[in-house]
Parts: C-alpha cells; sequence; structure tokens
C-alpha cells in the first residue's frame, strides 16, 4: 500500500465531523483520477497505511465523504493540519499537493501551513505561534515535515529533532501525528561531488533519527521515492542504485535543486 493510503487511513480514524464550519468543494485531482479523469488505484505511500489510518479515523467518528477545503481562516476540527517547508506547500507540481492528495484520499479538508525555505526552527515559532493564537489546532491530526532547509546547520540532528519535538510536545495528548522523513537531492549520494555526500550522509542519518524517535508515527516518505520510480527507465535504474528519489518523480527545474517532486511525485506521497 502507498504512504498516503497509510497515512490518509490514520488520519481519518483522527477526524471528527463535530463542527460546522462551511466548506467549499474543491475538484482535485488526486490519487483517485488522472489528469483525464480515468480511475486510478491508489498506490502512493499513505495508500500503504489507509487501513490503520482509516481504523483511526474511524473510532473517532469520521464517517468519509466529498474532499472538500476548509474556507478562508476558519477552523475545523475536520481537517489535517500540514506544517512544513516547500515541499508541503507543493513546489514543483502543477496541479498536486501532497496535503490536497491526502485530503482527496479521507474527504477531509487540510491546513496546509507549508513555508517555501524555512528551516525547522523557523517552521516551529511560526507553529507554536499558531497553537498560541489557535489553541484548538493542537487538537487536530497533525502531520509534519520538516529539516528539508536546515542547511545552515548541515541537516544536524541535535538541531532539527528537537525543534520538530517541541512541535509535537504543544499538541493535545489525543491528538494523532506523523512524521514525514526528508528527501536527498538528486546529487545528493554516495560517492557524489562537492556537498553532495556529505548532504546524503546528514540527511539520511537526520531520517533514521526520525524513525527511530517516532516509530510509528514516522512515515518514510524518501525510502519510498527511491524504490517506486520507472525500474525501465535508465534514469530511475540510476536513482534506485544510489539511494536518490527516482528522476520521474522529481522535477527536473534546475532553479528547484533536483529535490522537489513533480505532479507524479506527489502523488506518491
Amino acid at each position: 500500500m502507498k504512504i498516503s493510503a497509510k497515512l490518509s487511513l490514520l488520519v481519518a480514524a483522527a477526524l471528527c465531523l463535530c463542527d460546522s464550519v462551511a466548506k467549499s468543494q474543491v475538484n482535485f485531482i488526486g490519487v483517485f483520477t488522472t489528469t483525464n479523469g480515468v480511475l486510478i488505484a491508489p498506490t502512493n505511500i499513505f495508500a500503504a497505511n489507509l487501513t490503520q489510518m482509516t481504523n483511526a479515523l474511524a473510532a473517532a467518528g469520521y464517517a468519509g465523504g466529498t474532499s472538500v477545503w476548509s474556507s478562508g481562516n476558519n477552523y475545523s476540527t475536520n481537517t489535517i493540519v500540514c506544517v512544513g517547508d516547500s515541499i508541503t506547500a507543493g513546489l514543483g507540481g502543477q496541479y498536486n499537493r501532497w496535503p490536497d492528495v491526502l485530503s482527496d484520499m479521507t474527504g477531509a479538508g487540510n491546513y496546509n501551513l507549508g513555508l517555501s525555505g524555512f528551516s525547522s526552527g523557523m517552521i516551529m515559532t511560526n507553529y507554536l505561534a499558531l497553537l498560541a493564537a489557535i489553541p484548538a489546532f493542537s487538537n487536530n491530526p497533525t502531520i509534519f515535515e520538516m529539516g528539508t532547509d536546515d542547511t545552515g546547520d548541515g541537516y544536524a540532528t541535535n538541531v532539527t529533532i528537537p525543534n520538530i519535538a517541541a512541535c509535537v510536545a504543544r499538541l493535545s495528548p489525543s491528538a494523532p501525528y506523523w512524521v514525514l522523513t526528508i528527501d536527498n537531492a538528486t546529487n545528493e549520494y554516495p560517492g557524489a561531488a562537492g556537498l553532495g555526500w556529505t548532504n546524503y550522509i546528514a540527511k539520511t542519518n537526520l531520517d533514521a533519527a526520525i524513525l527511530a524517535t517516532y516509530g510509528a508515527h514516522a512515515i518514510d516518505i524518501r525510502h519510498w521515492l527511491v524504490t517506486h520510480g520507472n525500474l525501465s527507465s535508465p534514469g530511475d535504474v540510476w536513482a534506485a542504485s544510489n539511494d536518490v528519489p527516482a528522476l520521474s518523480l522529481i522535477n527536473p527545474d534546475p532553479a528547484l535543486y533536483g529535490l522537489h517532486p513533480n505532479d507524479a511525485g506527489y502523488l506518491q506521497y
């Protein structure tokens, strides 16, 4: 099962339909349809965890429904809070962002708090300010994607992990949450020139720390992107052999540093 299926089931079980906030329908191009409207099976990483997430949502009284988007800045308990950087914001995709893919799978709205170029410390500061302003957000199912822009700290686990922990600590004890691993760029792999090898080691060490620290609350999206490319494609074969996310899932625009998924990549979340 895909990561989106895994996460969507976990999230679904955690949502509650007890609010009356107005929502507006959104037409998603998500994991259940292609751009020409043909139905396809969910095969992303959330789908891989969908049963667990759905059971969790069901336990919380969530009954499913159509994809919705919470309008304006109104608070809704039937909403997934997605905290992160440009990957969460959807940079590199034209139609898909992983929070929207997850909404499409669960029928829940999402608050996309992706902040492009923000380090984990900056994301933490903004997220804690949000909770101070709207404490109810601490009750929502929440997904954290933090650390991609911790370049100044060398992707140090002793910086990023405490920043993530500070955010998790502010959640309600009953709030479901998950932490995503971060991706390495296409020039970051064992033996790469310049900072490529250094960054690869630091990022994979950080991911290992995320997985060890958060266990069942961690989702290894990086490994999924590495192993779910098109193995009939020489580029994806090279990527898999070098522990790099599949090239077919990454936006090739040089301005995006070989790091940000394309639409096909975001559909893998």
